[in-house]
């Protein structure tokens, strides 16, 4: 198997496993999220969590879509003006973001490895460079 059939394989094998053990990484995502940052866990010290994971489920879907087709839906031009007007998420709120993305994937996929994190970093990047220029 060539370089990017595996990282190919890492992506859709760690994608599958996210969408079915979904409990598990968003529990563990939301632990680093909440731990990198106060203003960020107070951000979230009144929102109904579950409806919190099924966004959050919702919105990798459509960073997913964005990565592949290079088109932004109009889900994530929501999510995009929320956490701009709303948020007023930053650079480094983003940054934070796919740090506790990678580590959860490293705490809960049972095959991470560097080649797992590497083909996230560049799947969730466009979505994510869309997401911090956006404007409203």
């Amino acid at each position: 198997m060539g370089m990017i059939e595996s990282l190919g394989s890492h992506f859709d094998d760690s994608y599958d496993f996210i969408l079915s053990n979904d409990s598990n990484f968003f529990d563990s995502f939301y632990t680093h999220f909440f731990n990198s940052s106060n203003l960020i866990k107070n951000a979230f010290a009144y929102i109904d969590m579950d409806k919190q994971k099924q966004m959050l489920r919702e919105s990798i879907k459509h960073l997913v879509k964005f990565y592949c087709t290079n088109k932004e839906s109009e889900y994530l031009k929501t999510i995009a003006r929320h956490h701009a007007d709303k948020v007023r998420a930053d650079e480094y709120m983003y940054k934070l973001f796919v740090d506790s993305f990678i580590q959860a994937i490293e705490d809960t996929y049972p095959n991470f490895c560097e080649e797992a994190a590497l083909v996230w970093r560049c799947a969730l990047k466009p979505g994510i460079d869309f997401m911090n220029s956006y404007k409203a």
